[in-house]
């Protein structure tokens, strides 16, 4: 008979965007549907009702209303969960959008004089000072995330100038990783991807000829790596570099490794 608790049950965007994330690496580690189900709801609800008519990604929603302008976290999260959901289903969709929030983040994040992302945007609300942060902790920081999801578009969709962004928050924060590299490991992870060896594995072929292949390379435990399928359904639009790749004849898959934008098999 006692009260019950209030229950917070807003939707949050970047904590789906984490969940994200990990359905989409366990539905494919696990051969599990359902995950890679909730993975795609997820998404595709984000996009429908927390994306405004201006390209801004919102923070919260609850009882049909969302609200308060995304920050760092929201995108780099948000971003993240949508490059690992098109490693694990190839729906051109999720990379197109992923692209363009990461437009969205540099023109409104961006610290053009010192490089790094801003906590808040430039249209947020005008605080005192502007901050960034670096620490990876129980959650890993923004910008820390960010460096992975723009090395790994840049060699997704063969875009170097984000991979000159991802180089940038390595340059600016490497100060304080040289003081204390384990409170970033997420930002380690990025600068190991940039390191190498990493790959970009091209899939060429028709989908479901191309099937066991596809799952095989993406339960391969070499880590570095972003695997981009070019199938009867590609997206021209967003995939323009890929014209150059072609299957058999037949329609049976051709791989092709490259490494660093060039190709090496």
């Amino acid at each position: 008979k006692r009260v019950h608790p209030q229950k917070d049950d807003k939707i949050l965007t970047d904590w789906i965007g984490l969940m994200i994330s990990a359905l989409s690496r366990a539905g494919i580690i696990l051969d599990n549907k359902d995950y890679l189900n909730a993975a795609v709801k997820s998404a595709d609800f984000i996009i429908d009702k927390l994306i405004d008519n201006n390209g801004q990604l919102l923070k919260r929603y609850r009882n049909n209303n969302a609200g308060i302008s995304g920050m760092i976290e929201d995108y780099a999260f948000f971003i993240w969960g949508l490059i690992e959901l098109y490693q694990a289903n190839f729906d051109s969709k999720y990379i197109t959008v992923a692209s363009e929030l990461a437009d969205y983040q540099i023109d409104h994040f961006w610290d053009f004089d010192n490089n790094g992302f801003y906590f808040t945007s430039d249209i947020s609300e005008e605080l005192i000072v502007r901050s960034k942060e670096i620490y990876d902790g129980a959650i890993p920081s923004g910008n820390s995330v960010s460096a992975n999801n723009y090395i790994k578009l840049s060699r997704i969709l063969s875009r170097p100038d984000y991979e000159d962004i991802a180089f940038k928050i390595t340059h600016a924060f490497a100060p304080s990783l040289n003081r204390y590299g384990r409170g970033s490991s997420m930002l380690l992870q990025a600068i190991d991807f940039m390191e190498g060896p990493s790959y970009e594995v091209i899939i060429a072929g028709n989908r479901k000829k191309s099937k066991k292949l596809l799952q095989d390379l993406q339960k391969h435990p070499q880590f570095n790596k972003v695997l981009i399928l070019k199938d009867e359904k590609y997206d021209r639009k967003t995939f323009k570099f890929l014209d150059f790749y072609q299957s058999n004849e037949n329609g049976n898959p051709l791989i092709y490794v490259c490494q660093n934008f060039t190709w090496l098999l």
